[in-house]
């Protein structure tokens, strides 16, 4: 079981560790919320009792900040569209190679958000 920390669900860590004790098959945490202050704060205090799992739409743009916040991987689209993309972005994030993350997100990632181009138009496509 997995906790989906979105919206209208949001666990603070002394919930999220009740919830720990409470239930051995609690496995891990998603967080789609992006607040990192208070999800930085589960992780603190759970350490390694549960995986982290990195949940934003847009998980590629968070993914350097989540990884440093010990969340080791996330889930993204881009897997079930342009996989070998994916997995490249990945192992860049996971080795913490920023020119790689960098150039694939400028060149894909950024790109085919749809408020990419926001600073040139007052909307979102």
């Amino acid at each position: 079981m997995m906790i989906y920390n979105r919206d209208n669900a949001i666990y603070h860590s002394d919930t999220v560790a009740q919830l720990a004790e409470a239930c051995p098959n609690l496995i891990g945490f998603k967080d789609g919320s992006g607040d990192m202050g208070p999800v930085r704060h589960v992780t603190s205090a759970l350490g390694d009792r549960l995986t982290y799992l990195g949940g934003m739409p847009t998980a590629k743009l968070f993914a350097e900040s989540y990884l440093a916040a010990e969340f080791t991987t996330y889930s993204s689209a881009v897997f079930n569209f342009v996989p070998e993309l994916a997995v490249k972005f990945y192992a860049a994030v996971r080795a913490h190679d920023t020119a790689t993350c960098n150039d694939l997100l400028q060149r894909f990632f950024t790109r085919s958000w749809p408020c990419a181009d926001a600073r040139r138009t007052t909307r979102c496509r």
